[in-house]
């Protein structure tokens, strides 16, 4: 490796965008050193220090190399979410069949404020009868832990910390027992969880997309999936991911620029098709509502699905308006065409 000619091995680690970063003599014969016990990585930036240790028991020295690196840890966090076993439908339903929508939502011409004047509306008369509270979501725990398992589990740990200062064999009795007691709390919170996901399979309203992610987690069935391909850049193979995402983004970030603007054909010529105008029916609206799929997470504007179809006959005729209005116009909310899209990979 400390030769400057050229070789097979070199070439290799070339070829597969490695980097040898041991570069002095780790054999060591009566007369001649080589460096035969290498170290190499796709990730120089990662290498902070590599030192060649005095042999041992052998002619080999061993190599020490410090690696900097970070592991990541999903951090719990609060949110507010919709109380909907303390919600008030019927007032709901009564607040918003007494609204004046003419009044109060259209009393513009401008479809964007009419939208807007709908949403404000909306969400104000849901804050008053659908509270909210705030929740703790910890990634990380396991999906059958409760509170009352994370209280014991602060106790025992103060205990056994108590117990190891001390050495008070009545401590370290304490501690013992409210071990015990947690992992029986934990036998059981697992049995329930399992029995609630099967209760679950056996429910014929339950989408299929979740029936699914209820039997591979019940059966522990998982697919068995190859390593992810390399991939060849400029004459070089990238192996880590992140190398790899980075490659891809540079990528799709080109093809997507357009440096000269297309010319615009001035083309005043009638189409050769209409589209005749239509109107769209309360019926419609209403129906469209009544089989919203209440699982989906709320959009951009945080109107929850599950609100929409509870109270879908008191808001149907606003928004049978509200469509028709954005037809006639030939214009379209600008909150329409906001989307959350987040990229998930499925298959290769």
């Amino acid at each position: 490796m400390m030769s400057n000619s050229s070789n097979s091995f070199k070439k290799l680690l070339n070829r597969l965008n490695l980097e040898n970063v041991v570069w002095e003599s780790t054999n060591f014969t009566t007369q001649t050193g080589t460096c035969i016990d290498l170290c190499v990585t796709n990730r120089i930036n990662l290498i902070k220090s590599v030192t060649v240790l005095t042999p041992i028991c052998s002619s080999h020295s061993p190599v020490s190399v410090e690696i900097s690196f970070k592991t990541f840890k999903q951090h719990s966090f609060k949110r507010q979410i919709r109380d909907f076993k303390r919600a008030d439908y019927e007032g709901l339903k009564n607040q918003l069949n007494d609204t004046d929508w003419d009044d109060v939502v259209f009393n513009s011409n401008n479809i964007n404020d009419v939208y807007l004047n709908f949403v404000k509306t909306f969400e104000s008369t849901v804050n008053r009868y659908i509270p909210t509270k705030t929740i703790t979501v910890r990634p990380n725990d396991k999906p059958f832990m409760n509170n009352l398992i994370r209280n014991k589990i602060r106790h025992r740990n103060r205990i056994h910390h108590k117990a190891k200062t001390s050495n008070n064999p009545d401590h370290w009795k304490k501690f013992r027992e409210i071990r015990n007691e947690i992992i029986s709390l934990v036998r059981k919170a697992k049995d329930d969880y399992k029995c609630k996901l099967t209760s679950q399979l056996i429910d014929k309203n339950i989408p299929p997309g979740k029936w699914w992610r209820i039997a591979k987690s019940v059966s522990n069935f998982t697919k068995n999936r190859d390593s992810p391909p390399f991939l060849e850049h400029d004459g070089q193979i990238f192996i880590h991911p992140l190398d790899k995402s980075e490659i891809l983004n540079n990528h799709f970030a080109d093809i997507a620029n357009i440096d000269i603007e297309p010319e615009i054909p001035d083309n005043n010529e009638p189409p050769p098709c209409h589209l005749n105008k239509f109107v769209i029916t309360e019926k419609e609206i209403l129906d469209q509502l009544k089989i919203l799929n209440v699982n989906k997470p709320a959009g951009p504007d945080g109107i929850s699905p599950r609100i929409l179809k509870e109270v879908a006959s008191f808001i149907s005729k606003p928004l049978t308006k509200l469509f028709n209005m954005s037809l006639s116009v030939k214009q379209v909310p600008l909150l329409w065409k906001i989307a959350h899209v987040n990229p998930i990979l499925k298959e290769r």
